[in-house]
């Protein structure tokens, strides 16, 4: 997203009008005619909204015609594919973290197997149950914890380099300590967010040596309770190496 923001920007808005109007369009057609007053007062707040995106999104009269005109917003694995400055980091996401997910969440073949076993637990023999509750169920929370950790550290670390939100010791110090607990963590961190944290962090400390450095004293010292008590929750979960 953040490759080409006013674009991208744009387009992934114009692809939720477009799904919004197909909805519309979809219901429309089968309850339009209703006397129901709960499906007329639903089409009537629709035909308030929409206008209102149309003019927010300056959608064309065509579009506005036929809304397929708009490019739906592109899946992760199909943003994977267009050749930016981010694409090496989207492939690294979708073989490590994405695609096992995926397959976990829609159920494929690879993820029922992969989880399936939680399921059929009680189908086990004892010994098995105590093995799968006791150490294989515990690592999977772990790991899928971790993983949310991750997204939304991620999320923090792009939108506040993007928009020079002056975080980055304090999104660096929880970086480095869910990685000593992670090494998936510890590899994003080392492969994408170290080099961008630390290269900005020098740019405003360049800019700003006197006033900044005093700041992020007085910020990182305010931040240790936080940071030790991520720490020590952490260190509480079983099985805390991903």
């Amino acid at each position: 997203m953040l490759d080409d923001f006013p674009t991208r920007s744009l387009a992934y808005e114009l692809g939720g009008y477009r799904q919004a109007r197909e909805e519309y369009d979809k219901f429309y057609a089968r309850y339009g005619t209703s006397t129901n007053p709960k499906w007329q007062a639903h089409f009537l707040g629709l035909q308030e909204w929409l206008p209102k995106m149309e003019t927010y999104l300056s959608v064309t009269p065509a579009q506005k015609a036929n809304p397929a005109l708009i490019q739906y917003w592109r899946a992760p694995y199909r943003l994977m594919q267009t050749p930016t400055r981010s694409q090496p980091f989207m492939e690294y996401l979708e073989k490590w973290l994405y695609g096992e997910t995926s397959a976990q969440a829609h159920l494929n073949a690879a993820g029922l197997f992969s989880i399936g076993v939680f399921l059929i637990t009680e189908l086990a023999p004892e010994f098995e149950r105590e093995e799968v509750s006791n150490s294989n169920f515990e690592k999977f929370k772990f790991r899928h914890f971790v993983r949310t950790l991750v997204t939304v550290l991620a999320i923090a670390s792009e939108v506040d380099t993007f928009c020079q939100l002056d975080n980055r010791e304090a999104l660096s110090r929880v970086w480095v300590t869910l990685g000593g607990y992670s090494e998936e963590a510890d590899n994003i961190y080392k492969l994408r967010y170290k080099a961008m944290l630390t290269q900005e962090l020098c740019r405003l400390t360049s800019l700003r040596p006197q006033n900044l450095g005093r700041r992020l004293q007085v910020r990182a010292e305010s931040q240790q309770t936080a940071i030790a008590i991520l720490h020590h929750e952490l260190a509480a979960v079983p099985w805390h190496v991903a």
